[in-house]
């Protein structure tokens, strides 16, 4: 019965070890995520401003854009 119950609470230590791994590995992917999605909204702006069009978002699997207008001088 001891050794049973030694082995459980190995395997249970074992997983516990896997989760936090794998809890770690998570947090570090949603910094990164979230880094870029920093980066690209600002380049994204850049962008709108550059050409005179609104990105409004994806919808299903192609980016909706509003058209503005463009006025030049002369």
């Amino acid at each position: 019965m001891k050794e049973q119950s030694a082995a459980l609470e190995a395997e249970l230590n074992a997983v516990r070890k896997e989760v936090k791994v794998e809890r770690t590995e998570k947090e570090r992917q949603e910094k990164v995520l979230g880094e870029m999605r920093g980066k690209d909204g600002f380049e994204l702006g850049q962008l709108e401003e550059a050409v005179g069009w609104r990105v409004e978002g994806v919808k299903g699997g192609f980016l909706t854009i509003l058209r503005g207008v463009i006025l030049m001088g002369g």
